[in-house]
C-alpha cells in the first residue's frame, strides 16, 4: 500500500515558497469535513527525519509515492538531487504515466518525441526518457506575491488541475466537491456556535462553584506562569532556529553571487554573519565559511568583471560610456559598395543588447572616418588617403573631436598640415625633416603637434606659427605615442644602444619602456617618469584613463593570447593584468573602468579598489615559527642592474590586505632557486641567498648567503658560495648549503660549528627534522646541473640515513614537525610522518596538486591543512586523513581571480589561462589568514573578517547590498564593525 498520494521534488532556492504552499493546498483541498487530509503529499523539508541516510530516505520515500509532481524551473533543471530523484522514479517503465510537471518559471517546450533545446526548465536527466508528451500545468502567472492558498482563484485552478489528475477526478467535480465540503463544514460551525452559546449559560450557573474553587485557581497560576516561560523559553529556541536558517540562506546567496558582483556577495556574507538585528556575529560555520571565501575571491582579483559580456565580432571600440557602447568592425571595411560610410553597432552597456543608435548619421560617420575609406569585400582593398575638402592627407593622421582639428602627413609637400575637421581650412603647414618617416603624430590641444620616427626621435610643433618647436633624439625605438595633458605624453619603445665612432642605433634588449615625457622641458628634465616591462607592447592599443590616473596597453604574448595590463602612471607600476584572449581593441569607460573587445567580443571591467595585492615580483616566502612575522624576497626584475631587489620584512597588521613592506637589504637575489630565504623563529634575523655582478660580467652571479638583522638590516654574517639555508626549531643553529657539505652555525657567533659532507652537490634546499637530530638536502650535481635524490642526513655526521624521492621541487614540514610535505615534478605532493628523532616514515598519502608543478607549500598552525601553489593551481588541503587529503577550496578557481575565463584556440585548439601567476604559498603562524606570492605580487588572504570589508566597502558598495537585500547592510547598522 502506498503511504503518500504525491512526492513533490523541487528546487529550494528557486521554489522554496511554493512548494509548501502546493503541498498545503493539495491536503486542503476538497477535503472532507471530518478527515485530517485529503491526500497525503511527500515534501522533503516536512517529512524527511534526522537520519544520516538521507538519500536511502528520499528513495523510501519515493517507492512510497504513487505521482512523482517535478516543480520545473532553471533553478530545478541545475539540482544535482532534483535529477537523482527523477532518475529513480523513471528507472520504472511502470511509473512514466504517473509523472507529473508543474511549470513554475522558465521554459518548456514538447516538439519531436522530446523537449527543445532551448527549454531552460527541463533537468537534463528528463531528456530522452519519455516516450510521450508527459502531464504539464503551467503555474508561471501566478503570482508569488499574494497569498499562494486556496483564497487565490487562479492557484485554486492550478492546484486543482494537479489534484484532478492525483485523485483521478475531474477539476469541476473536485471544485464542486471543495464546495460541498466548505458549506457542510460552515453548517457545522453554525450548529457548534449555538451550543457553545448553551454551554455559556451552564458556565454562569456554575460560577457559584468555581469560587469555592478559588484555592486549586491559585496553584494553577503557578502552573501558568512555568508554562508561560516554557513558551518564552521555546520562542527565543524559535528565533535562534530561525536566525541560523537566515544565515546559511544568506551564506548560499553570497556564494552563488560571487561570480556576477564580487563586492555584493562578500557584505551579503557580511550580514549572514550578523542576521536580522543582530549586533555580535551569530556561530553559524557556513556563514563564517562564506566570508572567508567571498574575502578572498575579491581580495587578489585586481579587476573585476562588470556588466554584460557583448558576443559581436569587434576589431574597434568606438565609444564607451556607462550607457552606450559603440563597435565596428573595420578589418572587413569602412565602406559600402555604394560608397556609403558603414554604421557603427550599438549597444546598451547595462544588459548587452542591441540597442538603436542614440545619435545623428553625421556623428556615425564622424566616429568612422578616422579609420580610413576601405571599401568592404572587395578582393584588392585598399586605404584610401584621408580627405577633407581638397586636401589629402595619409597615415600617420590624428582627429582631435574636443578642438574640431585633423593633422595628417601631406605626401606631396612631405610637411604636416593641420586643417579643420568640419570644412578641411588648412590651419597650418608645418614641415617635416626630409629624411624623416613619422610612426605616429598627436594633437596635443589646440596649439601643439607632437610626432615619433621609429628611429627614435620625438618632434614637437607650435600650430600658430607653424614651425618645428624642438627636437629630441630619444635613447630607444619608439613604438606608439599616446598624450596624457597638454604637455605630457606617453612613449613606448624599446632601448636603443648607439655606436659613439658612427652614430649607428640599434635595439639593446627585448624589454620594452614607457616614458612619460614633459613637451615643455628641455634636456634631462625632459623625462619625467620611465618604467620598464619584458613584454611587446601593441602600439595601436595604449589608452590612458580619463584623468591620467592609469595607461592600459595591450602587450604581445603569442598568437592566442595578448594580456591587458594597467599601470599607475604616478608610481610607474601595474596595478592589474588581464588575459582575455586575442584583444583587439581597449578604450576607458570612465576613470576606472576598461572596456576590452577580444575574441570573446566586448567586456568591460573595473579596478578593484579592494585588492590587496602588493605589486612586484617575488620569489622566496619563509615565515617565523613563534612570531607572526614573516620574510619574502623579490625577484630579479631587470638586468644588468638588480638592485631594485630587495628582502623585505612583512610586518602583522590589523588590516592584512594591506600589509606594511620593510626593506632589510637592497642586494640582488636569486630568484631561481627555492628555499634561499629563511627567518629565525623569534623573527629577529633573517638569511637568504644573494647575487653580486663581478668585474667584466653582464649579469649577477650568486655570492653567497648572508645574514641580516630583520629591523635595521644591519649585516650580521655572510657565507661565499652559500646556496641553501634554514633554521633550527630553537633559532640557535644556521644550516648553509655550501659546494659538497652543509655548514652548521651557531647564531650566538655566527662561527661554523661543523662541516657535514654531501659529496657531488651544493645542497639548495634544507630542513631541520624531528628534534634536530637530521636534516633534508636537496640540491644539484655540479657537473650535470641536474636535480639529485633528495637525501636524510645525519645532523652530527652528515651520513646519508635515506634517499627519499627523485626529482624534488620544494618541501615543508607541519609546525608540529610531524608531517612532511614533499612536492615531485610533476605536481604531485607526498606526505610522510617524521618521528621525533627525525626519522622519516613510509609514505602516508600524495595528491597532484598541481598540473604542472608545485612550487609552494605551507601547513596551517594545528596541522589540519595544507596549501599548495604552483603555476597553474593554487588549492586549500584538508589533511587531518593523510592518506585520503581532500580539497577544501581551488583559489585559482575562484570567480573574481579569473575575469577572463580560458580561451580556446580555433586553431590548434591552444586554450590560455587567465590565473594569475603566483606559486609561493605561506599561513600566518595565527592562522588566521594565507599569503600567496610570486609574478603576480604579494596578497594576504584573510578569513574572517567583517570590520575589513565594511570598511573597505564603498557607499556604492552598500547601496547595492541594500537593493538586494531589501534593508540597510550589516555593515551600516552594526555600529560594531565601523569601530
Amino acid at each position: 500500500m502506498r503511504r503518500y498520494s504525491a512526492f513533490i521534488s523541487y528546487s529550494h532556492g528557486t521554489d522554496g515558497d511554493i512548494a509548501p504552499a502546493l503541498e498545503s493546498a493539495l491536503q486542503r483541498l476538497a477535503r472532507p469535513w471530518n478527515g485530517r487530509r485529503a491526500m497525503e503529499v511527500f515534501l522533503d523539508s516536512n517529512d524527511l527525519s534526522a537520519s544520516p541516510h538521507l538519500w536511502s530516505s528520499i528513495v523510501v520515500s519515493l517507492d512510497a509515492s504513487e505521482w512523482f509532481v517535478l516543480l520545473a524551473s532553471p533553478g530545478s533543471a541545475e539540482s544535482k538531487w532534483v535529477g537523482e530523484e527523477i532518475s529513480h522514479w523513471l528507472s520504472d517503465p511502470d511509473r512514466h504515466e504517473r509523472f507529473l510537471i508543474v511549470l513554475t518559471s522558465g521554459r518548456m517546450q514538447w516538439s519531436g518525441g522530446d523537449f527543445t533545446d532551448d527549454s531552460d526548465a527541463v533537468h537534463p536527466a528528463l531528456r530522452g526518457l519519455l516516450s510521450e508528451e508527459p502531464h504539464y500545468v503551467d503555474m508561471t502567472q501566478v503570482d508569488r506575491s499574494i497569498a499562494l492558498d486556496l483564497r487565490n482563484p487562479l492557484f485554486k485552478e492550478r492546484v486543482a488541475t494537479v489534484a484532478s489528475a492525483i485523485r483521478d477526478i475531474s477539476v469541476g467535480d473536485l471544485i464542486g466537491e471543495d464546495t460541498r465540503q466548505f458549506r457542510l463544514a460552515r453548517r457545522l460551525r453554525r450548529i457548534a456556535v449555538v451550543s457553545l452559546a448553551a454551554l455559556t449559560v451552564g458556565a454562569l450557573v456554575a460560577s457559584v462553584v468555581a469560587f469555592q474553587q478559588r484555592s486549586e485557581a491559585i496553584a494553577q497560576t503557578a502552573a501558568a506562569k512555568q508554562a508561560t516561560e516554557a513558551a518564552e523559553r521555546a520562542k527565543r529556541e524559535a528565533d535562534d532556529n530561525a536566525a541560523q536558517s537566515r544565515s546559511r540562506e544568506l551564506a548560499a546567496l553570497a556564494l552563488n553571487t560571487m561570480g556576477e558582483d564580487p563586492v555584493v556577495a562578500m557584505l551579503v556574507a557580511v550580514e549572514a554573519n550578523y542576521p536580522g538585528d543582530a549586533e555580535v556575529p551569530i556561530d553559524v560555520v557556513e556563514a563564517r565559511n562564506a566570508l572567508g571565501v567571498t574575502s578572498r575571491n575579491i581580495q587578489a582579483a585586481t579587476l573585476l568583471k562588470t556588466g554584460p559580456r557583448i558576443t559581436a565580432p569587434t576589431t574597434d571600440i568606438l565609444r564607451a560610456d556607462s550607457r552606450f557602447i559603440a563597435t565596428a568592425n573595420t578589418v572587413n571595411g569602412t565602406i559600402d559598395a555604394a560608397g556609403n560610410w558603414i554604421a557603427p553597432s550599438w549597444w546598451d552597456a547595462r544588459t548587452g543588447a542591441a540597442v538603436d543608435s542614440p545619435v545623428s548619421s553625421d556623428e556615425e560617420r564622424r566616429m568612422m572616418e578616422p579609420f580610413g575609406r576601405l571599401f568592404q569585400n572587395e578582393s584588392a582593398a585598399s586605404l584610401v588617403p584621408f580627405t577633407i575638402g581638397a586636401t589629402p592627407v595619409t597615415t600617420p593622421f590624428d582627429i582631435d573631436m574636443a578642438t574640431d582639428l585633423l593633422v595628417g602627413v601631406d605626401g606631396r609637400t612631405h610637411s604636416l598640415i593641420v586643417q579643420t575637421y568640419v570644412g578641411g581650412e588648412v590651419v597650418a603647414r608645418m614641415p617635416m625633416p626630409p629624411t624623416t618617416g613619422l610612426t605616429s603624430v598627436e594633437l596635443l590641444g589646440p596649439d601643439r603637434v607632437v610626432g615619433v620616427s621609429g628611429e627614435g626621435d620625438l618632434y614637437v610643433w607650435q600650430i600658430r606659427p607653424g614651425a618645428l618647436g624642438q627636437v629630441k633624439t630619444m635613447s630607444r625605438q619608439v613604438q606608439a605615442l599616446t598624450p596624457i595633458d597638454d604637455r605630457h605624453v606617453l612613449l613606448v619603445g624599446a632601448p636603443l644602444s648607439i655606436d659613439p665612432s658612427t652614430g649607428e642605433r640599434r635595439v639593446f634588449s627585448d624589454f620594452t619602456t614607457m616614458d612619460i615625457v614633459d613637451i615643455t622641458k628641455d634636456g634631462d628634465r625632459m623625462f619625467t617618469k620611465s618604467f620598464e616591462n619584458d613584454a611587446l607592447f601593441s602600439a595601436d592599443a595604449l589608452r590612458v584613463s580619463p584623468g591620467g590616473a592609469y595607461v592600459a596597453v595591450v602587450e604581445f604574448a603569442d598568437r592566442f593570447n595578448s594580456p591587458v595590463r594597467v599601470w599607475r602612471v604616478s608610481t610607474g607600476r601595474p596595478v592589474a593584468t588581464l588575459e582575455a584572449g586575442v584583444v583587439n581593441d581597449i578604450r576607458w569607460v570612465d576613470g576606472s573602468t576598461l572596456a576590452i573587445a577580444s575574441s570573446r567580443g566586448v567586456e568591460q571591467f573595473r579596478l578593484n579598489p579592494l585588492s590587496g595585492i602588493v605589486g612586484g615580483s617575488f620569489a622566496a616566502l619563509a615565515s617565523a615559527e613563534n612570531s607572526p612575522d614573516v620574510a619574502v624576497r623579490t625577484a630579479v626584475e631587470s638586468f644588468p642592474d638588480p638592485a631594485d631587489t630587495q628582502f623585505w620584512t612583512l610586518d602583522h597588521r590589523p588590516d592584512p590586505s594591506a600589509p606594511s613592506i620593510q626593506s632589510v637589504d637592497d642586494g640582488p637575489v636569486d630568484a631561481a632557486t627555492p628555499g634561499s630565504v629563511a627567518i629565525s623563529p623569534d623573527g629577529s634575523t633573517i638569511a637568504g641567498l644573494l647575487l653580486e655582478i663581478e668585474s667584466g660580467q653582464p649579469f649577477p652571479v650568486p655570492f653567497g648567503v648572508v645574514v641580516d638583522a630583520a629591523v635595521d638590516g644591519e649585516r650580521l654574517a655572510a657565507f661565499p658560495g652559500g646556496r641553501g639555508v634554514a633554521f633550527d626549531s630553537t633559532g640557535e643553529s644556521l644550516a648553509v648549503g655550501v659546494p659538497n657539505g652543509v655548514l652548521i652555525v651557531d647564531t650566538a657567533t655566527f662561527e661554523t660549528v661543523r662541516t657535514l659532507p654531501v659529496d657531488g652537490m651544493t645542497p639548495e634546499q634544507i630542513l631541520w627534522l624531528g628534534d634536530g637530530g637530521r636534516l633534508l638536502v636537496s640540491g644539484r650535481d655540479q657537473r650535470l646541473g641536474i636535480t639529485l635524490q633528495t637525501f636524510v642526513i645525519d645532523a652530527d655526521d652528515g651520513a646519508v640515513v635515506r634517499s627519499l624521492r627523485d626529482n624534488v621541487v620544494t618541501f615543508t614540514l607541519s609546525r608540529d614537525r610531524t608531517v612532511l610535505a614533499v612536492a615531485v615534478a610533476g605536481g604531485e605532493v607526498d606526505l610522510f610522518p617524521v618521528a621525533e628523532d627525525g626519522t622519516v616514515g613510509e609514505l602516508l598519502g600524495a595528491v597532484v596538486a598541481d598540473p604542472s608543478e608545485v612550487t609552494g607549500l605551507s601547513f596551517n598552525a594545528n596541522g589540519t591543512l595544507l596549501a599548495t601553489s604552483g603555476p597553474r593551481r593554487s588549492v586549500i588541503w584538508d589533511v587531518r586523513t593523510p592518506a585520503a587529503p581532500r580539497p577544501i577550496q581551488v583559489l585559482t578557481d575562484l570567480p573574481a581571480w579569473q575575469p577572463g575565463a580560458p580561451v580556446e584556440s580555433d586553431i590548434l585548439g591552444v586554450s590560455t589561462s587567465s590565473k594569475g601567476t603566483w606559486g609561493l604559498v605561506l599561513f600566518r603562524a595565527d592562522g588566521r589568514s594565507l599569503i600567496l606570492a610570486g609574478g603576480s605580487g604579494l596578497v594576504e588572504l584573510p578569513d574572517f573578517d567583517p570590520v575589513l570589508a565594511c570598511d573597505r566597502a564603498t557607499p556604492a558598495d552598500l547601496a547595492a547590498v541594500e537593493s538586494v537585500l531589501g534593508r540597510p547592510s550589516a555593515c551600516t547598522r552594526v555600529a560594531a564593525l565601523r569601530s
